[in-house]
């Protein structure tokens, strides 16, 4: 099963957005503002507040409120706050504030659909789902080196980091697997070590990472290779697997352009092998390599989509764009300021050899 469609009405940056997402790779970009981490974290919170048993549509309305709160952080994690993810200022002359609707499918068959009301108050209009889909979400912010410990800490204290690094922690310190569950999680990790040049073990609730020469302390390793861990150990131990759904936030930071080149390839790998990625990103090697693997059909060939998020200005609504590859879209601020800075290094270099000229000729 795979997600296909999200539709928001008034939420957070949105007015009206309809997003039909590819079963291999969606990837989306824009400027800072522009709600490309919103749209991760609404798929995931609402996939996490699918339950696993049937639920009447009072608790169901709880749970997702509740996973909405912790996931998006409204005043802390408060779920009487989640009015706060209706977007302000869209209200009509001479209506109220009609509050933000929010809606997850995966096929025809599984649904979610939510209504949420300026005072907070979360209504559920539809559930059906046969069965949860498992789903990673990965921050910016790297969360290998901060597992030890973070958990419990997270439990007790009102802390400013969101749930998702709660899950993500839980999702790592999983044990390894064995049997055929293994063997299939090493073919699928496999790429992930080779990038490293090593392999992830956990100890005493802190892991390390082996390059061959002895262990490594994970918070001694550089992040962007932390980073790649993460994907070892995730992939490893089976939080990501065959139908699951993985959803990584920036995942370019403090990664070397040359290992992002890389990661494209393996993430290719890794849809390839029937896990849904939903990847937010400003980088224009990453984007582009996976556009380029769309354009010209590496293989195997996958079904990739792209997503500009753009606005004329902070206070305007959020307009979506999307194609089957980056060279197919015209709203791309990643490359418009790659071209610029192309543009401006050719300009003072033809300002620099005119000086030349004028000044031989004296």
């Amino acid at each position: 099963m795979k997600l296909t469609e999200m539709k928001v009405r008034n939420f957070t940056v949105f007015e009206q957005a309809d997003f039909a997402f590819a079963p291999g790779i969606n990837v989306f970009i824009g400027e800072n503002g522009t709600g490309k981490s919103h749209v991760l974290q609404a798929l995931y919170a609402v996939l996490k507040g699918v339950r696993n048993q049937p639920v009447d549509e009072s608790e169901a309305a709880r749970w997702q409120r509740d996973r909405l709160a912790e996931i998006f952080k409204v005043d802390g994690g408060n779920a009487s706050a989640v009015g706060s993810l209706v977007r302000v200022g869209n209200e009509r002359v001479g209506k109220e504030n009609e509050g933000a609707t929010l809606s997850v499918a995966a096929g025809q068959q599984a649904e979610t659909q939510i209504k949420i009301a300026p005072s907070g108050e979360l209504t559920v209009a539809k559930q059906s789902w046969s069965a949860p889909l498992d789903a990673t979400f990965l921050p910016a912010r790297d969360v290998l080196a901060m597992c030890e410990g973070f958990v419990p800490i997270y439990e007790r204290h009102r802390i400013s980091f969101d749930e998702a690094y709660r899950d993500a922690c839980l999702a790592l310190a999983l044990p390894e697997l064995k049997g055929s569950a293994k063997q299939a999680a090493d073919v699928l990790s496999a790429p992930f070590r080779t990038m490293l040049g090593g392999d992830v073990t956990l100890e005493n609730g802190r892991f390390h990472v082996d390059f061959g020469a002895g262990k490594h302390e994970a918070h001694l390793v550089a992040e962007g290779l932390r980073k790649i861990a993460a994907l070892v150990q995730l992939t490893g131990n089976g939080s990501i697997h065959d139908g699951s759904v993985l959803l990584w936030d920036e995942p370019e930071a403090n990664m070397n352009p040359r290992l992002i080149a890389k990661l494209a390839s393996a993430l290719h790998g890794l849809a390839a092998s029937g896990v849904q990625l939903f990847i937010a990103t400003h980088d224009y090697l990453l984007s582009h390599k996976l556009s380029l693997a769309a354009e010209y059909s590496t293989a195997p060939k996958i079904e990739m989509r792209f997503f500009s998020l753009h606005h004329g200005g902070p206070l305007e609504p959020v307009e979506v764009e999307s194609a089957p590859t980056l060279a197919q879209m015209s709203n791309n601020a990643i490359l418009d300021e790659y071209a610029q800075h192309y543009e401006d290094e050719r300009s003072l270099y033809q300002r620099e050899l005119e000086q030349d000229l004028k000044d031989g000729a004296r």
